[in-house]
């Protein structure tokens, strides 16, 4: 496994990440895919999706995809 892969990984199985509902994460070429399972914790008081989460999401793939056109070795900051 690759270290990109290693913490593609990491970053899927993360406490947060599994307590709003992430349940995997797949980059390659530049991009990057999600799955998550809307639960309660992922919604706001009114009970649609929260906006904090999705920015969190957009982040992740952003990273997701990134890592995977780095160079084996090379982290983003």
């Amino acid at each position: 496994m690759t270290r990109a892969a290693e913490i593609l990984k990491a970053v899927e199985t993360h406490p947060l990440h599994r307590f709003v509902g992430v349940e995997s994460i797949h980059a390659e070429g530049g991009r990057s895919t999600m799955e998550i399972t809307v639960n309660a914790n992922s919604v706001n008081p009114g009970g649609a999706f929260h906006g904090g989460v999705a920015y969190m999401l957009c982040d992740m793939a952003c990273f997701a995809a990134l890592m995977s056109e780095l160079p084996n070795g090379e982290l983003i900051v």
